[in-house]
């Protein structure tokens, strides 16, 4: 018997019994049995890491697909990939009306800060190819032409020996929507504020006259 360690996950035990008969292994069959658990070794470890592999892609696909956050893989300037989410937050049809597109493709000519989106979207994947990953804030547009900001997440990484991105949508409707109404807020408490100090400033006044 000897051990067969492969290169991912614990050690085997390789044997041969010899039943008929109690006799000592030759130097010649010992050889051989090394030999035989080297292979084995090789092809364990062949095995096990494409098990490995396929678990840990079934995980991913698992995750990918059950985020509440639109997931995309960018590969070449183009989705090749999404999830439902990313289906649902554009109102598509299917993934069909997606895959194949560029950015751009998805959202309005102009970007609130008066950029192109075709020019302005090439430039931030190179920064994000760059810089490894790259955080910020986009407008784009449903298949029924409304237009939404998100928040996007690129991520740089390599799949077999290509770079692709990994994006992630989350719609900051809401967020956009309660920072607008908090400085609405605000302005209005500045305004009530100015009122109040030319009242005061009105009485004050009134009063010296009173006095005179």
């Amino acid at each position: 018997a000897m051990a067969v360690r492969p290169k991912v996950g614990r050690p085997w035990v390789f044997g041969l019994h010899q039943c008929r008969e109690h006799r000592e292994w030759t130097q010649e069959e010992r050889n051989l049995l090394r030999e035989l658990g080297r292979r084995l070794s090789e092809v364990l470890s062949s095995t096990l890491f494409l098990r490995n592999l396929r678990a840990s892609e079934e995980k991913y696909r698992e995750l990918f697909e059950s985020s509440a956050d639109a997931i995309l893989i960018v590969s070449g300037g183009r989705f090749i990939d999404c999830n439902d989410a990313a289906v649902r937050m554009l109102r598509c049809q299917g993934k069909s009306a997606i895959l194949g597109s560029k950015p751009a493709d998805l959202s309005p000519k102009y970007q609130p800060d008066g950029r192109l989106s075709s020019e302005t979207a090439d430039g931030i994947m190179e920064l994000a190819f760059e810089r490894g990953s790259h955080r910020f804030e986009w407008e784009h547009r449903r298949a029924d032409g409304e237009v939404f900001p998100v928040e996007v997440l690129l991520t740089a990484i390599t799949v077999e020996e290509s770079k692709v991105l990994h994006v992630v949508w989350r719609d900051i409707t809401d967020r956009r929507r309660a920072e607008q109404e908090k400085e609405k807020l605000e302005a209005q408490l500045r305004q009530s504020q100015k009122m109040e100090a030319v009242g005061q400033l009105a009485g004050g006044i009134a009063h010296d006259f009173n006095n005179i």
